[in-house]
């Protein structure tokens, strides 16, 4: 099982990070591995993921349908003032990022920061 935490924290990134989850899952497919592919947003890049007008919306969500699992830091949401209620369908919240990566490399977790 491949398993890896992709980290978020600004707005500029995501193109780069979605197009990197894309290409992962591609390989993985294409080569018949197992994988487990989450990401965490925190930060200001957590504001997009309650923006309805987020270029990324789509891709994001594409993400999710291929068992992706996108997760918000509660610190980061608190700090800007952001409803954990509004995430798009289908985002979770986590207490802390910096914790959340920490757990996820102890437990064998690849980390990649586009």
């Amino acid at each position: 099982m491949r398993k890896v935490v992709f980290h978020i924290d600004h707005p500029d990134s995501w193109g780069l990070l979605i197009s990197n989850v894309h290409n992962m899952i591609e390989y993985y497919s294409k080569h018949q591995l197992s994988y487990e592919i989450d990401i965490l947003a925190n930060s200001i890049a957590v504001a997009d993921l309650v923006n309805p007008s987020f270029v990324y919306k789509k891709e994001l969500l594409n993400c999710i349908s291929l068992h992706v699992q996108v997760v918000a830091c509660e610190h980061s949401l608190k700090g800007l003032g952001i409803n954990p209620k509004e995430l798009f369908e289908n985002i979770h919240t986590i207490p802390s990022g910096v914790v959340y990566l920490a757990e996820k490399q102890f437990n064998g977790y690849s980390y990649i920061k586009p």
